[in-house]
């Protein structure tokens, strides 16, 4: 029962970090896949209308049918407006757009499939119904939560739009086929996912395993470049702060101490910075004890600096306790807010005002805005 509750502990953990870590590569997805639905939705409705009518004997269209013409063109627009907006603006707020927009596709398309199929036809059964619910839960990419509330909202409207138009008999086949919709629909969006997880943690675990310094366990030089020149040229808009992070006296610590305690500060600093940045801050070593931060969508002065002094405390601390002496870290921060800044220009400014703060006492740190 314990490993029961552990493992499934584990699999919501990683669902949540899947959800948390990849929120590129999912609204990439999704917008993608609202696009392609609408654009072979919107073709195929009027292809399949048209040769229904000639087909099926008594076959007429309806106003669901029309409906779904600029319910298709609707989504397909939002989707690509989304898709050019993710260059200007920072990934959080897209997500979050972007997940609006999938629940709404999915609730509006469930509403139109409930409309054709019962109110045209108020003498048979509904089929298509159970299957839309379990594929619309099983392509797109959203927390399972979101799921179980798509599923029970349009369980209940399937039911409540049964009851008052079909007689009694279809209306308790539509109720089975609903539920039927409904058990399938999470069992499947339960999988899906988990499996979706697990590839992205496998995939990023191989891609870590090449992009990480092993001293100290943050990106190592050419990820860390790679991954800021990435983020910079992808929102050239978004706020941030360019961090470059020096040890005072390193040279000292390897002289007095030996190349094995300053390994071991390397490793604190690494720690360090890990525990003190959030997660989608990019961290990474890029000499022998320079370091830099990509602090993502941060512009203020003040938050920056007591970021830095939580970290001097506690990198202070963890050094004194293993060398028994206090050892120090000197930074330079450039800051830029709307205008787009190459990395290479942002490096260089961060570079000399780390400069300035070393020549001008140890421990400290000098921060410029670049539009300024």
């Amino acid at each position: 029962m314990k490993n029961g509750s552990n493992r499934l502990k584990d699999l919501i953990g990683r669902m949540n970090m899947y959800f948390t870590q990849s929120q590129d590569t999912i609204l990439e997805s999704n917008i993608s896949l609202v696009q392609g639905i609408s654009l072979f939705g919107f073709f195929s409705i009027g292809l399949l209308a048209f040769l229904a009518s000639y087909l099926i004997e008594g076959w007429t269209i309806s106003i669901g049918h029309i409906l779904f013409l600029p319910f298709f063109v609707i989504n397909f627009i939002w989707a690509s407006l989304l898709k050019r907006k993710k260059k200007k603006q920072n990934i959080e707020k897209i997500y979050q757009i972007t997940q609006v927009m999938v629940v709404t596709f999915m609730l509006s398309f469930l509403g139109l499939i409930l409309y054709i199929e019962i109110v045209p036809y108020p003498t048979q059964t509904a089929t298509l119904v159970a299957p839309a619910m379990m594929m619309l839960s099983v392509i797109f990419i959203v927390p399972f939560y979101i799921t179980s509330f798509f599923l029970c909202v349009s369980y209940l409207a399937f039911c409540a739009l049964s009851l008052y138009c079909l007689n009694s008999q279809i209306m308790r086949a539509n109720v089975f086929n609903g539920l039927v919709g409904v058990v399938f629909g999470l069992w499947g969006a339960w999988i899906v996912t988990n499996l979706r997880a697990r590839e992205e943690r496998t995939k990023q675990g191989i891609l870590w395993e090449s992009q990480q310094d092993k001293l100290t366990g943050v990106l190592n030089k050419s990820a860390a470049e790679q991954k800021c020149i990435g983020y910079l040229e992808a929102y050239e808009t978004d706020h941030c702060a360019l961090i470059v992070i020096d040890v005072d006296d390193f040279k000292n610590v390897n002289d007095r101490y030996g190349h094995q305690m300053g390994d071991q500060v390397l490793n604190i600093l690494g720690k360090t910075l890990q525990k003190v940045f959030r997660d989608w801050d990019i961290k990474g070593r890029i000499g022998g004890d320079e370091f830099i931060v990509l602090m993502k969508h941060m512009s203020d002065q003040e938050v920056i600096k007591k970021k830095m002094q939580f970290f001097e405390e506690l990198f202070s601390q963890a050094t004194t306790i293993k060398a028994h002496t206090k050892i120090t870290c000197s930074y330079g921060v450039a800051v830029k807010k709307e205008m787009y800044v190459p990395y290479k220009t942002l490096f260089i400014e961060a570079d000399k005002l780390l400069y300035v703060a070393k020549n001008g006492g140890k421990g400290e740190g000098k921060i410029k805005n670049m539009e300024m």
